[in-house]
């Protein structure tokens, strides 16, 4: 079951990439797929995959753990 949709993961994988800077290019060589597919995704034509999303998921609990662990020194 799906909780939320394509556009959604799109719309926050945009917002990711506007926060840290990058272009869609950069973000589709960090992925490892075509800058044409992560267009696909970000605009919510199809959702990401499931390994795509693992990293995602990832990063984010790495880079919230380091910010906990930065803040408290």
């Amino acid at each position: 079951m799906i909780l939320v949709d394509a556009k959604y993961y799109g719309n926050q994988m945009r917002l990711a990439r506007k926060f840290l800077q990058i272009d869609a290019n950069n973000a589709a060589q960090i992925f490892k797929i075509p800058k044409d597919k992560y267009k696909r995704y970000e605009f919510g034509r199809e959702i990401f995959p499931e390994s795509i999303l693992l990293k995602i998921m990832i990063a984010a609990f790495s880079m919230l753990t380091f910010k906990k662990a930065k803040n408290k020194f």
